[in-house]
């Protein structure tokens, strides 16, 4: 057994090789917890450990503590994270054939996460995992259209998983509490023998209970053949009976033709329309959009039920429109649309393909068929086709609003054939009393109307709530020039709050000072920059520039540019150890260089506290101390 250290950190990361040196590799790790605490998850690596040393495996085996992935500091405050899974990556990096195992923290029965990024792990990964489990008597928690939403981007990804799949190494992510050893411990011998194979990232999973059965790429495509066959037959062998007939159905189809455009476009517009009553909501409720960040769980309910509320509405007032009197056409459209679907989704993404398949095949039967209640039974079945579609984006709200334009193309769509078959519903229950027909049609636009205004409602009360209470607040001050300013950092725009600078007479040097230390050294001028404080320090951000030329090429710590590339901008990670030293390599004529310092600390040296209100007492707190420093650099004679 080995250890391996990281550099520059406060704390490091550990690595534990096991097993015989081979190109394959099984790599087991887990991420310390915020400011770089022991989880459930790395105890239980530290437990498998202990397992391997008894009985070593027959392969490579990596047990890896990554330290500074997370930071329990606000997304204003710039710092590194994820540097000890980059760290790990590029150790992983040296064998032909890794594969990662990422535990987390997480509910008692074991979830699996598959892949991030729109990319899953390789099924021989998935079932290794899944099986290893099930032998050891633990069931896990997978849900198999997960695998298809997190090719669409529709899942929150971890970010240490994304790490993994931009680098192609195939990566499954375990969050539990419970105990796991047992099933991780065979794992490598499980894995061992399908290490090099496929990458399939298109397959599907059916699992139930103790059994997961995966459906690879190949069995898709030969089923969606064998369907489009089987289609194309019918098609051919398609008669309307009679010439009677067949001339009256060519008659409806040239008047119906237009029907798919148009309820793209009007679903494109319902969708519009909902997306722009949503945000005027929230900025009458927030004063800008951006409130909408606030409750995005609540919002998607606003948007989609309004969507869903004008939608209805069209498809009641087309009912008005002289249309042809037989509905066959209106079944025939929606199901030649659903063939077209599976083409256009499956471009979109290949896993698409067996949804819309599905749909196709209840579309066919629906179409085929007179009866009222099997057309019924085929629509509600047609409509939950969307149901995971619909939950998933309730559960992350978060990930959907960010591309709120390509899931209203992506629905205005997928919805016609539904529109086209509600229609004809529509139309065929015309035997019925046209008074209770309309009352029925009155009942269910009235219960999405009432969704609509419950929904509304409830942005108004937690809205309010969310600004009384000062929800997710921040207090942040800045120190700059001996001038304390403060303001409130929040996720959602808060009703005004002033509050009046203070003029600082203490010297800024009692809280952080900067020394620079530079001599020339070949073609090139090696200088040094320390940054120490007395305060506990959360994060360290260190600006470095020079007029008379490129204050820095290389340094020791990464960097990046802006101004043209003029300035270096180095950033520490969480809760850094402290001085925070920088060495860097610039030009050699240089003369003076400026360092601009801003300092991130918890503590409260100048007691502001007893100044806030009651409802601010309790917020969380930062002080950032900025601080510039210009260096006249003596030039050595050469």
């Amino acid at each position: 057994m080995f250890f391996f250290h990281t550099a520059f950190f406060a704390i490091e990361n550990t690595i534990l090789y096991f097993g015989p040196k081979t190109e394959n590799a099984i790599v087991f790790t887990a991420s310390l917890g915020t400011n770089n605490t022991e989880t459930s998850a790395v105890k239980q690596l530290y437990t498998l450990s202990q397992q391997f040393e008894k009985t070593p495996p027959s392969l490579s085996v990596i047990i890896a503590i990554t330290a500074n992935d997370r930071s329990p500091l606000p997304d204003f405050v710039p710092v590194n994270t994820l540097e000890g899974t980059k760290s790990l990556i590029r150790i992983i990096a040296r064998y032909k054939n890794p594969a990662v195992i990422l535990l987390d923290t997480g509910t008692v029965r074991p979830q699996i996460e598959s892949g991030a990024n729109g990319i899953v792990c390789p099924p021989w990964l998935f079932q290794s995992v899944y099986t290893q489990l099930v032998r050891s008597s633990i069931v896990p928690r997978y849900k198999d259209f997960d695998t298809i939403l997190r090719r669409l981007h529709w899942l929150i990804d971890d970010p240490r998983l994304q790490l993994y799949t931009e680098n192609n190494i195939p990566a499954i992510k375990i969050k539990t509490e419970a105990s796991i050893v047992s099933a991780l411990i065979s794992l490598p011998e499980t894995i061992k023998d399908t290490l090099a194979n496929d990458r399939d990232k298109h397959y599907l999973t059916l699992s139930f209970g103790k059994h997961c059965v995966i459906f690879p790429e190949k069995h898709l495509i030969i089923l969606i053949a064998i369907v489009i066959a089987v289609f194309l037959f019918i098609f051919i062998m398609f008669s309307f009976l009679s010439e009677h007939k067949h001339d009256r159905h060519i008659k409806d189809l040239i008047r119906t033709s237009y029907l798919p455009l148009y309820y793209f476009l009007a679903n494109m517009l319902c969708f519009f329309i909902a997306l722009k009553y949503t945000e005027l909501l929230f900025y009458f409720q927030f004063g800008a959009k951006s409130g909408i960040e606030a409750l995005p769980a609540l919002s998607f309910f606003v948007y989609f039920s309004s969507a869903l509320l004008l939608i209805a509405m069209n498809v009641f007032v087309h009912n008005i429109i002289p249309m042809p009197s037989s509905t066959f056409m209106y079944g025939y459209i929606g199901s030649s649309l659903s063939l077209i679907n599976i083409f256009i989704f499956s471009a979109l993404n290949f896993s698409l393909s067996i949804i819309f398949l599905a749909f196709y095949l209840i579309s066919f039967i629906s179409y085929r068929n007179i009866r009222i209640p099997i057309q019924a039974v085929c629509f509600l079945l047609m409509l939950s086709m969307f149901f995971p579609f619909i939950t998933s984006a309730f559960q992350n709200s978060t990930v959907i609003w960010k591309r709120m334009v390509f899931h209203s193309v992506f629905f205005s769509f997928a919805l016609i054939p539904l529109n086209l078959f509600g229609i004809r519903l529509f139309f065929n229950l015309y035997p019925i009393a046209i008074r209770k027909k309309r009352l029925l049609f009155r009942i269910y636009l009235a219960l999405i109307g009432a969704a609509v205004l419950v929904s509304s409602t409830f942005v108004f009360i937690f809205s309010h709530r969310l600004k009384a209470n000062h929800e997710n607040t921040i207090i942040c001050q800045t120190l700059e020039n001996g001038v304390l300013t403060t303001e409130l950092k929040t996720s959602i725009p808060l009703s005004e709050k002033t509050f009046q600078p203070m003029t600082i007479s203490d010297d800024i040097n009692h809280f952080v000072s900067v020394s620079i230390s530079s001599h020339n050294y070949l073609e090139r001028r090696i200088s040094t920059v320390t940054v120490a404080s007395l305060l506990p320090t959360e994060a360290v951000e260190l600006n470095i520039y020079s007029e008379d030329g490129l204050a820095v090429y290389e340094a020791d710590r990464a960097f990046t540019r802006s101004d043209k590339g003029e300035t270096a901008r180095f950033i520490s990670v969480a809760a850094p150890s402290m001085p925070f030293v920088v060495q860097f390599s610039g030009d050699k004529d240089i003369t003076k260089i400026r360092v601009s310092v801003s300092l991130w600390t918890k503590a409260d040296p100048f007691q502001t506290k007893k100044m806030r209100d009651s409802i601010l007492q309790n917020a969380p707190y930062l002080l950032k101390i900025v601080k510039t420093e210009d260096a006249v650099l003596i030039k050595e004679p050469t």
